[in-house]
């Protein structure tokens, strides 16, 4: 007979069987089994933290990230606000330096047309004296002119 067909193996192979399976079980389940649920559990804690962790620094992120925002806004606006001041200054000064150059070109051209005046009247008592020695001049040569003289001349050449 062949042996697969022999009941008399089948006891033993089904003792040996279910002491087996028992043995694995236990050791499944009260080593095996326990072990990795405990890493599990580890592994879920440890991801759970890190989870927490990634959370609250993200969120501080957000904050710092806000912060920089209000702080680059605001150091914006104080800046536009002393280039706007500077330039008001810089207007101010500017227009006061340019009236207190037209001042001094008023008081330059009051002082050119004072000066020139002034050498006008220089000029005309000149040419008052100059007028008057010329008067003088012109009255002393018609006194030593003969008229008489002149017409003679004159009658002779256009006689000719």
């Amino acid at each position: 007979m062949m042996p697969q067909i022999d009941f008399s193996t089948y006891i033993p192979q089904i003792f040996w069987f279910i002491i087996s399976f028992v043995c694995i079980f236990f050791i499944s389940h009260y080593l095996i089994i326990p072990s990795i649920a405990a890493n599990i559990k580890k592994r879920q804690k440890v991801i759970e933290e890190i989870l927490n962790i990634t959370k609250k620094n993200l969120s501080q992120a957000e904050l710092v990230k806000n912060s920089i925002h209000e702080l680059k806004a605001k150091t914006y606006h104080d800046n536009m606000q002393k280039i706007n001041r500077a330039n008001e200054d810089m207007s101010y000064k500017l227009t006061q330096e340019i009236e207190i150059l037209k001042k001094e070109i008023r008081l330059k051209e009051d002082q050119e047309i004072t000066k020139i005046e002034h050498d006008v009247e220089n000029l005309k008592a000149i040419l008052n004296q100059k007028k008057i020695i010329l008067t003088q001049e012109i009255l002393k040569a018609f006194e030593t002119i003969n008229i008489d003289e002149i017409k003679d001349n004159i009658i002779n050449q256009l006689e000719f």
